[in-house]
């Protein structure tokens, strides 16, 4: 009897896991393909343009991208792997948007090699991108820094666009679904789903945002997941 109820707890825990890792799959899928598509609309209108240099080098730089989804399938990759994605992100976006679009990269050496879930940062950034800084006439600026601290990692990411209003930020802070008019908040609240999956519900994200002037994200993780 004993070793049976030991048996069916075994077998629920395993497809508990089993869930989790299905769950982070599926929202890993729902963050991948708006970098896929927005590369590739801005690689098709370079070439319109007949700026070809520019249609090259990017279409160079998303390969490297593409190249690291295929290549690294891990659930999870090292900090200097997520930042190299972030930074070939960066660099065409900043082709997009010529000189109106300045970044910072600072990062503890000390964490680079620890793994973290693949592609949790960068869907922050291009939401800084996208959304932020979408309707802003003066220069953007977008800074990611990373440390460590009493064994979590923490990730802020921040930008000087038009902010997140209040409504929205407690939306994607409890979970709540989000019309097809705040798609600026699907893919934080995604991250933050898969952020409590990987490491419990005492972690995931936090939103200071003053509109028009500066927004922070703040990522905090274990240094080791639970899953």
């Amino acid at each position: 009897m004993i070793l049976r109820i030991k048996e069916l707890i075994s077998n629920i825990k395993t497809k508990e896991r089993s869930l989790r890792i299905a769950e982070m799959e599926a929202l890993q899928a729902q963050i991948h393909p708006h970098l896929i598509f927005n590369t590739l609309e801005m690689i098709k209108w370079y070439i319109r343009l007949g700026q070809n240099e520019k249609a090259t080098h990017i279409l160079v730089q998303f390969a490297k991208l593409l190249r690291q989804g295929i290549d690294n399938k891990d659930e999870m990759v090292t900090v200097k792997d997520e930042i190299a994605v972030i930074e070939i992100y960066l660099d065409i976006q900043k082709h997009r948007f010529e000189d109106k679009l300045t970044t910072e990269i600072d990062i503890q050496p000390g964490m680079l090699g620890y793994k973290i879930p693949k592609y949790i940062i960068q869907p922050i950034v291009e939401n800084s991108v996208v959304h932020g800084l979408k309707d802003k006439i003066d220069p953007g600026h977008i800074e990611i820094k990373g440390y460590m601290k009493e064994g979590n990692l923490f990730f802020l990411i921040t930008d000087n666009g038009t902010g997140i209003e209040q409504t929205k930020q407690k939306q994607i802070l409890s979970g709540i679904a989000l019309g097809d008019d705040h798609k600026s908040g699907t893919g934080i609240r995604n991250v933050m789903r898969r952020i409590k999956l990987y490491y419990g519900n005492e972690y995931g994200l936090d939103i200071e945002s003053t509109g028009n002037v500066e927004t922070t994200i703040t990522l905090r993780m274990h240094t080791d997941p639970v899953v």
